[in-house]
């Protein structure tokens, strides 16, 4: 079987996200807090191409699949890409960036056929270590202690920082989460297959959520996401 390998075009453009939080009032000024996370999340707006049999000649068995399909839906690639960049300020705990796929019409109603990523992590050992210290009332003496008794268990666990969310549905995205020992930091390349009725006008609207530490209260964000990051291109 060979490999299919899109041409993905130029670097995508990063464009800053305008969070506000959504907590409500909590006893401190609001404006300071306004936009806490101006220039740590930026997102590309998503571009993509349909799939035609053209494109994927190279594999037979996806060609066929692509081919059994043409007279009733239509396949597409969908990608995108989204950075976090270290600066001073709020500790960023995780984000979510979440897409809303739509056509028109709207039947029948596109999906996501895979997701990549869909999930990544890190091994790391984990120590857990339980003690008991029985006590026991004696008469005269009163209450006294008889010694612990301590169990050690160590494992390897892995720790997520990315995840797809609703990977097979028409409202995918991903997670993105702080791991201990490591910053929320760096890009990802986010792509996506996505089936839609023939001949259909399909668009990805988005928004994005975020988590961050601010002094040491938890925080959470919203970026409405406003022309050009609307998501909303035909591909």
């Amino acid at each position: 079987m060979a490999v299919i390998e899109f041409d993905l075009g130029k670097e995508p453009e990063f464009e800053d996200l305008a969070f506000v939080s959504v907590d409500g009032f909590r006893g401190v000024t609001r404006g300071p807090v306004l936009d806490p996370l101006k220039g740590r999340i930026m997102v590309s707006p998503p571009r993509g191409f349909k799939i035609t049999e053209a494109r994927v000649a190279e594999d037979e068995g996806l060609r066929r699949f692509v081919d059994e399909g043409s007279d009733r839906v239509d396949y597409y690639f969908v990608f995108l890409s989204i950075s976090f960049v270290t600066a001073e300020g709020p500790r960023l705990e995780a984000a979510q960036l979440k897409l809303t796929l739509a056509t028109m019409p709207d039947t029948p109603p596109p999906f996501a056929l895979s997701v990549r990523p869909d999930a990544a992590g890190t091994q790391m050992k984990v120590e857990r270590t339980v003690t008991v210290g029985p006590k026991l009332t004696l008469p005269v003496v009163g209450e006294t202690e008889l010694g612990d008794i301590e169990s050690k268990h160590e494992y390897e666990q892995t720790r997520l920082f990315v995840r797809a969310l609703n990977p097979y549905g028409s409202a995918p995205g991903w997670e993105f989460t702080r791991i201990p020992g490591k910053r929320l930091e760096g890009s990802c390349l986010l792509e996506l297959i996505v089936q839609a009725g023939r001949d259909a006008k399909l668009s990805v609207s988005g928004v994005a959520t975020a988590q961050a530490t601010v002094g040491n209260l938890p925080w959470h964000f919203r970026a409405e996401l406003p022309r050009p990051l609307t998501f909303m291109e035909d591909v």
